[in-house]
């Protein structure tokens, strides 16, 4: 998929973010403390890279930041010095590190025989809760999930800072292209709509679609016997005041005859 292509899927009506995916077997990345004391070598948990920018339906239900790149400019050219990262759960417990905590990003590579390493620095932003993402999935800015494709590709990351090690042959001329993305639906009921124009389109898609129906027929089920609740309990309002009223009005019928009786008007 190229990024026109998913950025077209964007603006589609029933989506609500799309972004483009890199090669999965290349969007792995080890991740260490920056700062580590002590007679070990620091602890390196490799976690997922899934690329996120702003309006990420998934950071935004938690309130979780998203992550900016931060580039070195200079007269010549800007390289990635260092990128902020969303964690999940279980690779922030498994790091001891949270929002603040500096950590260090190491993308490898086999190479001419040898294992070739790449270095960014990278500092949490915000790390979201079990109930959002159970797996160990480290969230960035998408040129580093491409800098780290490039670079097991044997190529020089663009963007990135070749003293850090994102060396290699040169990049190809030819538009770059993505083997997935992430994509949202608006709605429960856009699901359906998007899975047509996916397959019209010859791309094969899977959904949860028969649970998307249970729960959309339940949500409606939900929603009549709601109705039926308030309608029924609007009808026994309106009746036990109608006839606390028209007690009361019984029970003064002799009081308001005798003032009939003395003259005055009712």
């Amino acid at each position: 998929y190229t990024a026109d292509y998913v950025a077209s899927l964007g603006r589609h009506p029933a989506v609500a973010f799309a972004l483009p995916r890199t090669r999965a077997i290349a969007a792995t990345i080890g991740l260490s403390r920056a700062e580590t004391s002590g007679p070990l070598a620091p602890r390196i948990v490799t976690a997922s890279m899934e690329p996120t920018a702003a309006g990420d339906p998934l950071l935004d239900r938690y309130g979780a930041a998203v992550p900016q790149a931060v580039y070195a400019r200079t007269e010549t050219d800007a390289h990635l010095t260092e990128s902020g990262v969303c964690l999940s759960a279980s690779t922030a417990e498994k790091l001891g590190v949270g929002p603040g905590d500096v950590l260090t990003g190491i993308v490898e590579r086999g190479r001419r025989g040898a294992v070739e390493k790449a270095r960014v620095r990278l500092t949490v932003t915000s790390v979201l809760p079990l109930a959002a993402e159970q797996k160990d999935v480290v969230f960035l800015p998408l040129p580093l999930l491409e800098a780290a494709e490039d670079f097991r590709d044997g190529r020089a990351a663009s963007g990135m800072n070749p003293a850090d090690g994102w060396t290699g042959a040169p990049l190809p001329d030819t538009p770059r292209v993505y083997a997935g993305f992430r994509l949202y639906a608006r709605t429960l009921e856009n699901v359906p709509r998007l899975r047509d124009a996916f397959r019209s389109h010859q791309v094969d898609v899977y959904t949860h679609a028969d649970e998307i129906e249970q729960v959309m027929t339940l949500s409606a089920s939900l929603g009549l016997v709601f109705s039926l609740i308030s309608i029924a309990a609007a009808i026994g309002f309106a009746a036990s005041t109608a006839s606390s009223a028209l007690a009361g009005v019984k029970r003064k019928e002799r009081v308001l005859g005798l003032l009939r009786l003395m003259g005055f008007p009712m």
